[in-house]
Formats: structure tokens, sequence, C-alpha cells
């Protein structure tokens, strides 16, 4: 009997959690989503953290109005030879604010381009259900014409999800390659059939090995889209013809909070992006970066060094006063200066110059007596 009654009462403490799990956007909600956009062929990557917050609710015609502000903040990164390490080149922040309703198990949007609230979740999906929505204005597109009308979506599976110890019903969506328009080479701004997904990664590379893969998508109760952000990301599918080479992760649900539960999933930050040093370009360093030499004239050592430290991929050439080069050196670790042994040169004028990648980081003169 005891046993019973243990088993009853996790079974409701487990559907009372549910129940506590369920409602969209409550008031004080907080998301945040982690992305990186990486272009190889560049060296480049974009760095996404959005964050949400239900900072209103509101009765309108007998509804709750959820009122929902976004920041969305990206960082440009590159990698920098020069220092080792990455560095950023710029940043912004971009915001908006949505409203949501939830009524008979679907979660309504303000549709910005059609100028009414239209479905976003629908959770009373089936398993195989082909759900058809509008098309939405988003901050990564800000301005599609009802032209493009709208988007479908298989749901390939539904499953409950354990995030950071919080069950939720999770609605895995894929995309309906049947409906695709292939009379183009391309998809484009205007294309009656976009591609829309709560997707969570990709994969782009195009002349060189031909392959497209876009990865389904997930929203689940509470949480919304588990990649993208709450509304789904649009992508589209490049020319045949154009060379490109791109990978990410798209905006991937990290931290959830309410006045009942707590969620963060990954080890990265809920509030900031990593604190990159701006990065300095090496047009930057042949103008901060003084090349040294001690003593001048010198007789049997001479010292180099730079203001700003010498790379260990750096490159060291001395050329005499004909120009003919007569000693070179690889740098092989970062330092502040190095010794080059010159008793062997002839007495006379040298010049000394600093390269990186074939550029010229600095360059000088010194006498050997």
């Amino acid at each position: 009997m005891k046993d019973l009654i243990l088993i009853l009462a996790i079974l409701f403490g487990a559907q009372a959690l549910m129940a506590q799990t369920t409602e969209f956007a409550p008031l004080g909600a907080k998301w945040s989503y982690r992305g990186l956009d990486v272009s190889p062929q560049v060296n480049f990557a974009e760095e996404n953290l959005v964050k949400y917050e239900c900072i209103d609710t509101v009765q309108q015609n007998g509804k709750t109005i959820k009122v929902v502000e976004q920041f969305k903040e990206r960082q440009f990164i590159v990698y920098n030879y020069y220092n080792q390490q990455y560095n950023y080149t710029s940043r912004d922040t971009i915001s908006r604010v949505d409203s949501f309703y939830e009524q008979n198990d679907t979660v309504f949007v303000y549709n910005r381009v059609f100028n009414k609230y239209t479905p976003l979740y629908i959770f009373n999906a089936q398993e195989g259900d082909t759900i058809t929505l509008p098309i939405f204005d988003t901050i990564y597109n800000p301005s599609p014409t009802q032209n493009d009308s709208f988007f479908t979506l298989v749901i390939d599976s539904i499953r409950t999800v354990n995030y950071d110890g919080v069950p939720l019903q999770t609605f895995y969506t894929g995309f309906n390659f049947a409906t695709l328009d292939t009379s183009s080479v391309g998809w484009h701004p205007t294309t009656t059939q976009p591609y829309l997904n709560w997707s969570t990664r990709f994969d782009i590379s195009l002349l060189n090995g031909l392959y497209i893969t876009l990865y389904p998508g997930a929203y689940a109760r509470t949480l919304g889209g588990i990649g993208s952000g709450l509304l789904p990301v649009r992508r589209f599918i490049p020319e045949l013809n154009v060379a490109i080479e791109e990978h990410g992760i798209f905006n991937l649900i990290n931290c959830y909070t309410d006045s009942n539960i707590n969620i963060h999933i990954s080890t990265k930050s809920c509030d900031t992006l990593p604190d990159y040093t701006k990065y300095t370009s090496i047009a930057d360093v042949k103008s901060k970066n003084n090349l040294n030499l001690y003593p001048n004239p010198a007789q049997d050592k001479l010292l180099v060094s730079m203001d700003n430290g010498i790379h260990q991929q750096a490159q060291l050439y001395i050329f005499d006063s004909f120009g003919k080069l007569v000693y070179s050196q690889k740098i092989n670790n970062n330092s502040q200066n190095i010794e080059i042994d010159i008793q062997n040169l002839p007495s006379g004028l040298y010049f000394i110059r600093m390269t990186l990648r074939g550029e010229v980081l600095g360059s000088s003169k010194f006498v050997k007596a």
C-alpha cells in the first residue's frame, strides 16, 4: 500500500511539474540563444547571443497578450595569426518587440507581414502531420513580402526531452522537399517556397564538392524554438555556380528561466558573449610596432626587438648595402627580443627586415663596426 501511495505521489508530482512548465512566456520569463556562423574560406565567423524577456502582459479581446522584448548581440571574429588568438572586428546590437498569445494549444505571434496574429507553435500536431505557416519577418529577414506567402514543415517526431532536468514535449520539424519549386537555379527572396525552420545547424558547400545539409529543427512547450530563436530562421540555398563554404550553429537554446524553472543547457554564459580583444591587423602592427636595434653600431652581437614583441611566425632578413641577402632566421617562439650573431659579417652598412606571411612588419638599418 505504501508503495502504491509513493508511486501515485511521484506520478502526481510529475504531472504538477509538467503543468507548471507548459505555459508559454509567463511574465518575467527569459530566454537566451547562442550561435556561430563560420566561413572557413575567409577565416571569419559571426557569433550571436539572442536574449528574450517577457516584459508585460496585456488583456486584449479576451486574450492575454505576452509582450516579449528581444536583443540580438553579435560580434564578428577572426583568427589573428599575429597574436595567435581570436579577436573581434566589430560588434553591434539589434532589438525588437514581439507579441504572443496562446489559445487552443497553439501559440500565435503578431505577424508584421500580414498585420495580424498568425500561428507559430502548434502543440496539438501529431507525428507525420504537415503544417503550413505564414512567412514571418525576423531580425534576420526584416522585410519579406506577402509574395513569399507560406512555408511547409513536417512533424517528423514528437518526444519528451530532458532539458537540464526539466522534461518538455518537443516537436521535431523537417522540411518537405516535395514542395520545393525547382524551376529556378536557386532560392531567392521572392520565391514562393522559402525555407524556414527552428534549425540548430547547417552545412553548405558549393562548386567544389556540392552538398547542402539543412538540419531539422524543433520547438518545445514552454521554450518555443529550440534552434534559431523564438521565430524560425530563414535560409536561402545559393545558386549552384557560387563558390561558397559555410558551416554554422544556429542560435541554439542555451538558457530559460521563469518563476518555476531554471534551465541552463551548456556551460556558456546566458548573458554575455566572450570578451575577445579588438582585432589588430598586420597594417596596424606595421604602423605601431617599431623595429629596434641595439647596439648600433654593433660588433659581435645585435639585439633586435619590437615594441609589441616579436611574433613566433615572423621571419627576419638581413641584406648588405648591395641588396644581397646575407642572413635569415625564422622566429620559433614569441619573445620580446632576439640576439643575432653578426661577428662573421664584414664591416659596413646593413638593412634588416621583419616580415609575417609576406607582409613587412618593420625595417631598419645598422652598422657593423
